[in-house]
């Protein structure tokens, strides 16, 4: 060019918004997006507009917080004086602090922003072509008539001619090769990788449970809500768990609608996720996951509609957890709502407590009055309320289990033989977790101390069983799905699921 390669990089780093024009624009210019993300001086000119975003939002959060008004509730009349030389200091190092998290939170929600645009220029063009293609094939869908009646194609290349398959493969390829350089530009180290996963996972497990809640028959009444005159930060919490609930719990079903109802800041944090991944040369199952998960939450994959059914194709099957001698039922345990009611019953601040939750849940779910001359009857029609509630418990709250269905045997110890466990071992299992300490014994994996996922395992007996810690939380690993000849508590595939550094699953690029 007339500037040179160099200055023409130096001029478009005079303005913050840049990436996102070039990304947004059709066509891009990936040209200019690659010269960009390849030059020595982006890291510094990302850090830079991302402060300057970051310090604006968060003074003003800030004065918020302490500032006093008369018009509205605040520390006033006893106020918050910045005057005094100790509180302009505390305020200052808070600010401080705050800054950094939000830059880099910032930064990354550029580099997202970017990422998304990019991958939804290719579904778009997919799309354009296969509404085209209808159009050339249904009179009735559009294109200029002729005058003897006939409607003309627009298309000035035969859908799936060799020209325009080599016009999508560049599109692709210029995509997925500007795609890679913002993942090589995330400002992320292993161990806040490992932090932002842990966190995003807690975030998305209670953001399931209050979505299926307020989907729920006490929430269905769109009247009833509007009536309340909700606060303006509760209403859009409950749009936002509402539009959560259309996509991951309703197949069919989608809030387009109204645009408020979609949860846009779990579409930025997919994308951040995603361009973590690109970011790592593998990626372990627990991310993959949890990708998965958010994608569906999303509305970017359809839920996968389960339904209770009996598993015909495992009948009969010798495996450790089948007495043989009653029905199998597969149960939608993502589906059954837990309110705070019924968790505060039911703490996980260490695995003794996990464990003495679950010797519970076991002892009254071997309680139910199950039947002998129609076990599967009575199954369906004793107490089904309390039965769910148990089986939520166990697989959405005490123990580490991703997928959304469960099968075991329709009897009293049906539960208990799915897990592996016996109310004789949890006993005992209690015994030998009050004399230990589990932090101090327990396996880290990428992340610090303070956000990453640990795993704690306890021999009892012949028996051993992982305890998983992710922000203070524990919980069972119950997650060995992968075979069905084992039991859900069965361990040595722990380390695997959640450690960066041993995994041999390759990232997963995007579409």
């Amino acid at each position: 060019s007339f500037w040179g390669e160099a200055g023409v990089v130096e001029e478009m780093m005079q303005y913050p918004n840049t990436l996102q024009v070039l990304c947004r624009v059709k066509p891009p210019g990936f040209f200019l997006i690659r010269v960009l993300l390849q030059s020595d001086g982006f890291p510094a000119y990302m850090r830079g507009v991302a402060r300057q975003i970051a310090e604006a939002h968060v003074e003003l959060t800030t004065e918020l917080s302490h500032e006093a008004s008369v018009s509205s509730f605040s520390l006033f009349p006893v106020c918050y004086y910045k005057t005094r030389e100790d509180r302009a200091n505390v305020l200052q190092a808070f600010s401080s602090e705050l800054n950094a998290v939000k830059s880099l939170n910032v930064e990354l929600r550029i580099l997202a922003f970017a990422y998304h645009n990019l991958q939804s220029l290719v579904k778009d063009e997919i799309r354009r072509r296969e509404r085209q293609l209808a159009r050339s094939e249904d009179p009735n869908m559009g294109g200029p008539a002729s005058p003897t009646g006939t409607v003309k194609s627009p298309s000035p290349l035969p859908m799936g001619s060799e020209a325009e398959d080599n016009d999508l493969a560049r599109l692709q390829g210029e995509v997925e090769s500007c795609c890679e350089l913002l993942g090589s530009r995330v400002p992320l180290t292993t161990t806040e990788i490992g932090d932002m996963a842990v966190a995003l996972h807690v975030h998305v497990e209670e953001l399931k449970r209050e979505a299926l809640v307020i989907s729920s028959s006490l929430f269905e009444d769109s009247k009833l809500r509007s009536d309340h005159q909700c606060y303006q930060p509760a209403e859009a919490r409950v749009n936002f768990l509402q539009g959560v609930a259309e996509f991951f719990y309703r197949p069919g079903r989608r809030p387009l609608g109204d645009p408020s109802l979609f949860p846009y800041e779990l579409l930025v944090a997919l994308r951040i996720l995603q361009l973590t991944m690109l970011h790592t040369a593998a990626v372990p199952l627990f991310v993959k996951d949890l990708e998965e998960t958010i994608e569906k939450m999303t509305g970017q994959l359809p839920p996968v509609p389960i339904e209770m059914r009996e598993e015909a194709q495992l009948a009969g099957a010798a495996y450790p957890w089948r007495t043989g001698l009653t029905a199998l039922r597969t149960f939608n345990v993502c589906r059954i709502p837990l309110r705070r009611s019924v968790l505060r019953h039911f703490p996980r601040n260490s695995p003794l407590e996990v464990a003495s939750c679950l010797e519970r849940v076991l002892e009254e779910f071997g309680r139910l009055n199950i039947g002998d001359e129609d076990p599967l009857q009575h199954w369906r029609q004793t107490r089904p309320s309390r039965r769910d509630t148990l089986l939520s418990l166990v697989f959405n709250h005490l123990c580490y289990f991703h997928p959304g269905s469960v099968t075991l045997e329709c009897s009293q110890q049906g539960l208990a033989l799915r897990l592996g466990l016996s109310l004789e071992f949890l006993r005992d299992l209690q015994a030998v977790l009050s004399a230990t300490n589990p932090l101090e014994a327990s396996h880290f994996f990428e992340g610090s101390k303070v956000g990453a996922a640990a795993s704690f395992h306890v021999t009892c007996g012949d028996q051993q069983v992982c305890f998983v810690y992710m922000l203070g939380q524990w919980q069972l690993w119950a997650n060995s799905t992968r075979d069905a000849s084992k039991v859900l508590t069965d361990c040595p595939e722990v380390h695997d699921y959640f450690s960066w550094s041993s995994s041999s699953q390759p990232v997963r690029r995007r579409r």
